[in-house]
């Protein structure tokens, strides 16, 4: 994406398009505004000669009225202004914090891998809003301001051209103070938007592990490195406050010397006078009224390029490349078999992370995968889902090969508890439900509940689990897992040791539940205790991304010296 500041309004533009009516009639409020200020301005020439000197008797008959129409023509068009911009720039955070939340929903597992989740809150949160500076507040004052400047100048032109052709001394160096001034104000906003991110992410990451903080004992280590990052964002505003206040008393010192050069003209160069008592304070009121929206506009020059900068990380994040799904036909029914032929695997490009898996698993069958921390087993079983595609080789569900089906129909045929199974801040009907999609009836939601042991909760499956299911114990949180997994009812099972966060009464509970789930089900286990694997009906040994052993329980433990039977002796995890 083009980076000018040109481009990237052309570009937002084309988000505002269906609300034109709306600028429209900002642009028409502000300009009825400015234009009553102006010719506010310009009333002190007739008030002067016609009111005080000449004393015309029908001018200051129809003068109230006059003031008191203008000033409701002014309350008008501020309403219309002010109610205009609010639903525009609701209507753009509306539209962008979607937009944003949308893509979160369709980019990679790469993408997540490489990226802290608070520089995604804030893009979600901080960075949309400073968009609506650049097309909302700024737009009022360009609108507004910018219509009163020229309504003064159209006044003073009006009063005497003349003398009103000193203003232009001082436009040149305006033009370079905004300028330099621009450019300043968005390199900062760039690196504000990054120290925000880094705040956000620290917030977020001290908010969600405080038990671990404080049993470490590690305030002090996270109070560091907050003030860091607060501090870092500290200096980058104070930047930004620096140069905007330096910005205001060049320009309205420029002003100073257009107003000081038309006092010397009208009073030391005549010899006659050049303008009436009138016209003299009328041109003097629009000068020093001038200096406010020249000051103000260059002021919202601050707000423009943090926007330009907001909305330039906007469009990057929204131009990065979603999930890899160009294919439109979807995968049949399977039955569960699956072939991992000559599969490797590396993320992106690195170290290879698997080499050369080959197996094969038919429908049906329970498939426990174990070997060291790191040594693959969790990377391989991300492939299915198509988290990620191999570098080398391809999977297949029953001879089909899954890089040739849309994601969602693969996903359709896949279900998955993990160790730390993630509940949405929801009820427990919906957290379960959340498995079948919209088409579940309250009967099964029940009949799930109970097969996963939740007995406790039938009466009552409509309470709220809290945010990550903090309402409930670690146990639970699993079984409500395992039920959202057995509603899914699809027929390739993924269980990253489902039981392990239970204990042995619940696992042997649950593990009755699993059992009749697995029923017809291929199911694949990364397994990290003995009962687990001594079940299965094929165990595969993962070490550094190759299969080194594969076959059934009994006869791994036959092989004298095996890798497979060392590791038994330890206890497997």
């Amino acid at each position: 994406m083009t980076s000018t500041a040109g481009a990237i309004f052309k570009r937002l533009l084309r988000y505002v398009s269906r609300d034109l009516w709306l600028i429209g009639l900002v642009l028409l409020g502000n300009i009825v505004y400015a234009s009553v200020d102006a010719y506010s301005t310009y009333l002190f020439k007739p008030l002067l000669d016609k009111g005080f000197i000449a004393k015309d008797l029908q001018f200051l008959a129809y003068l109230p009225y006059l003031i008191v129409g203008l000033f409701i023509l002014r309350g008008v068009g501020n309403f219309t202004a002010t109610y205009c911009i609010g639903k525009l720039s609701r209507r753009i955070v509306l539209k962008f914090r979607i937009a944003v939340f949308r893509k979160i929903l369709t980019l990679p597992a790469a993408y997540f891998d490489q990226i802290q989740s608070g520089q995604l809150l804030a893009m979600l949160t901080y960075h949309v809003e400073q968009i609506t500076q650049a097309l909302g507040n700024s737009m009022t004052v360009i609108a507004r301001e910018g219509s009163f400047l020229m309504g003064l100048l159209v006044v003073l032109f009006y009063t005497n051209w003349k003398l009103s052709c000193t203003i232009f001394m001082v436009v040149p160096f305006v033009v370079v103070i905004v300028r330099v001034v621009s450019k300043r104000f968005r390199r900062l906003s760039r690196s504000i938007q990054e120290a925000m991110g880094d705040v956000t992410h620290i917030g977020e990451e001290t908010i969600s592990g405080y038990k671990q903080i404080r049993i470490y004992n590690g305030k002090s280590i996270h109070d560091d490195q907050f003030t860091t990052v607060a501090n870092n964002n500290y200096l980058y505003e104070m930047k930004i406050v620096f140069t905007d206040a330096i910005n205001t008393p060049i320009i309205q010192f420029l002003g100073s010397l257009v107003l000081a050069t038309f006092i010397a003209i009208v009073f030391y160069v005549p010899t006659e006078p050049l303008l009436t008592a009138g016209e003299f304070v009328t041109m003097l009121s629009a000068m020093l009224a001038i200096l406010k929206p020249i000051k103000n506009l260059t002021q919202v020059n601050n707000q423009i390029q943090k926007g330009v900068a907001a909305a330039e990380s906007v469009f990057a994040f929204l131009d990065e490349a979603e999930e890899v799904d160009t294919v439109k036909e979807a995968l049949p029914a399977v039955r569960g078999d699956i072939c991992f032929d000559h599969v490797s695997f590396s993320y992106e490009g690195r170290t290879v992370v698997l080499e050369d898996i080959h197996l094969t698993i038919q429908a049906g069958q329970t498939v426990a995968f174990v070997g060291k921390s790191g040594s693959g087993k969790t990377t391989l079983l991300t492939l299915l889902p198509r988290f990620y595609a191999p570098t080398k080789g391809k999977i297949q569900f029953d001879g089909h090969n899954i890089q040739d089906f849309t994601l969602k129909s693969i996903r359709e045929n896949i279900a998955f508890v993990a160790q730390d199974s993630v509940l949405f801040d929801d009820t427990m009907y919906n957290n379960i439900a959340y498995g079948a999609g919209k088409d579940v009836t309250e009967a099964q939601v029940i009949e799930a509940a109970r097969a996963a042991h939740l007995e406790e909760f039938l009466d009552d499956l409509h309470i709220n689990v809290g945010e990550k299911g903090s309402q409930l114990s670690g146990g639970q949180k699993q079984r409500v897992a395992i039920a959202r997994a057995m509603i899914k009812d699809a027929p390739i099972l993924i269980l990253d040791e489902a039981t392990s966060a239970l204990d042995n009464t619940s696992e042997r509970v649950i593990q009755e539940a699993i059992d009749t789930l697995k029923k017809d089900k291929t199911t694949l286990v990364i397994a990290h205790r003995l009962s687990t694997v001594q079940s299965a009906d094929k165990i595969v040994l993962i070490d550094e991304g190759r299969i080194i052993e594969q076959g059934t329980h009994e006869e791994l433990m036959s092989r004298k010296g095996g890798a497979y039977a060392k590791l038994y002796q330890t206890g497997l995890s």
